[in-house]
């Protein structure tokens, strides 16, 4: 009988592992999808920081000098398409 109390241990055990293991996993994608698009982000608000990379020095549309030059090569190879 002690075996069988050894076996359904080990059984029990071994579901709580999983349990842990998927809600880590599911806690550290939450965390990623928050810290790429929630509050945390490294981007700016475009008044303060640049839309972009979040450099302090916004110069214009939101987005500071080096941002602002790329959007802008951007539009004029694209069309703004």
């Amino acid at each position: 009988m002690s075996q069988n109390q050894n076996n359904n241990s080990n059984k029990s055990n071994e579901t709580i592992d999983a349990i842990v293991i998927v809600v880590v996993m599911v806690l550290f994608g939450i965390l990623g999808y928050a810290s790429c698009n929630g509050d945390s982000s490294p981007r700016g608000d475009g008044k303060s920081k640049c839309r972009n990379c979040g450099r302090n020095s916004v110069v214009a549309l939101g987005y500071c000098s080096s941002c602002y030059d790329g959007f802008m090569s951007w539009m004029d190879r694209t069309g703004g398409k």
